[in-house]
């Protein structure tokens, strides 16, 4: 919320759409959950199998470096 009354205080007090601020914040979650899926795969790492089907995969390596880090680790050391 401080984000957003920083950068566009009329967006907490009107119904507007900042699409800078929304990706930013987009950004922002993607680095949370990057760091989330992360430790999930490490704490559970049998997930990982199944992580390499999905269909989507290469579309992570944006967002979510953190996690195909720990996929392609867990494929070199196997």
């Amino acid at each position: 919320m401080d984000l957003v009354a920083e950068r566009d205080f009329a967006a907490l007090v009107t119904d507007s759409f900042n699409e800078t601020l929304a990706r930013e914040l987009l950004g922002v979650t993607d680095k949370v959950f990057d760091i989330a899926y992360a430790v999930v795969l490490t704490r559970f790492s049998k997930v990982i199998n199944l992580v390499r089907q999905y269909e989507f995969i290469d579309e992570w390596k944006e967002s979510l470096p953190n996690t195909i880090g720990v996929v392609i680790d867990s494929q070199m050391s196997a």
